[in-house]
């Protein structure tokens, strides 16, 4: 897999993360150098041998159409940045024809369709190419100073794995280390833009991968430019593994998330209820039990008056009790009104599921 920048510096942030002041100038700075170096070692290594380009003319044709095709099935990632597929078979061809064919390759060979859209510009372009460039061409050349060879298999597995760790750093740190620029965020955090799925699993993923690209040079040893027409489908199969993986993950998170937020509502729901219980509890104590004892009182007042015959006294305080139940009904209805209109009943319920 080889990572790729989601959009030229300058022309727009990578995602919604705030940017640094002055970040674009040195991130555009960075990118510049990564293109200035990658063709610096391309052109003057054709300078010093061009009958070996010359010679691996037909190879580096077929590889470079390989290559091109797989870059076809790159997957984009949330944040904004892509990854390609095209590692193993990049891999591959510096194993057999070196890292600067491998180069070389990987430039000419470089495929996004974000560029027919007119969705990038040159700068961005040819920044990919040349970080992916680089990435093979320090990877394969790891390769051979350990000695590596297709033919040996277990110590070809070793210096495999080691290229593909060199390939893996060079490359995302690369890319990372440009969005890290141009967004003024952590290099942790742009790494953590680059990755699709959990960190173990995209791990053995790449770890896989790099061991892939033997079986590919050995493929391509005994079938010619057709194992590479046969190696199409393991990596597309690889492709909907990892796209499948990226959809799991984002699931996950976005399941952990609606939870949270459901929680956090169900709290809330229980504090207004809570509330809402103790607003009702001082409601009846303060509003309602005053004018209901009030009425009691006045009940008992005139049940004696009654008994004693004092009908003048009688006629004086039936109009107090009158007065007070009607306080004491009025206040009971105001605070069956308060719980029909509360914030959980009918008119507050949209808001709380909203919410």
């Amino acid at each position: 897999m080889s990572a790729t920048t989601s959009t030229t510096v300058g022309e727009g942030s990578v995602a919604r993360l705030p940017r640094r002041t002055r970040a674009g100038p040195t991130a555009r700075l960075a990118v510049l150098a990564v293109i200035g170096v990658d063709l610096a070692i391309l052109i003057g290594g054709f300078v010093l041998s061009p009958m070996q380009v010359v010679e691996l003319g037909p190879h580096l044709l077929a590889w470079t159409a390989a290559a091109a095709v797989v870059g076809l099935a790159a997957i984009q990632t949330p944040a904004g940045p892509q990854l390609g597929m095209d590692m193993p078979v990049l891999l591959a061809a510096g194993y057999l024809l070196g890292p600067l064919p491998a180069g070389l390759i990987a430039f000419a060979g470089y495929v996004d369709l974000r560029e027919f859209r007119g969705q990038i510009g040159i700068e961005r372009a040819l920044f990919n190419r040349s970080q992916t460039s680089l990435s093979v061409m320090a990877a394969t050349g790891v390769f051979v100073l350990l000695g590596g060879s297709t033919n040996i298999v277990p110590g070809a597995a070793i210096a495999a794995l080691v290229a593909v760790g060199i390939d893996c750093v060079v490359n995302f740190g690369l890319v990372a280390g440009v969005i890290s620029l141009h967004d003024g965020v952590p290099p942790g955090l742009s790494l953590s833009r680059l990755r699709l799925g959990s960190v173990l699993a995209f791990s053995m993923t790449y770890g896989c991968f790099g061991l892939l690209s033997l079986l590919l040079s050995e493929v391509y040893g005994v079938l010619g430019a057709w194992g590479l027409l046969l190696f199409v489908i393991p990596l597309v199969l690889a492709r909907q593994a990892l796209a499948s993986a990226e959809q799991l993950e984002t699931t996950k998170k976005r399941l952990v998330l609606q939870s949270s937020e459901l929680s956090k509502a169900t709290d809330r729901v229980a504090d207004e209820r809570r509330d809402e219980r103790l607003s009702v509890a001082a409601g009846l104590h303060d509003d309602v039990l005053p004018p209901i004892l009030k009425v009691h009182l006045l009940g008992q007042v005139l049940r004696q008056e009654l008994a004693s015959g004092q009908l003048l006294a009688l006629e004086e305080d039936l109009p107090a009790l009158i007065e007070a139940t009607d306080i004491a009904s009025d206040t009971v209805r105001g605070q069956i009104r308060s719980l029909r209109d509360s914030a959980l009943g009918t008119q507050g319920l949209a808001k709380t599921l909203q919410l």
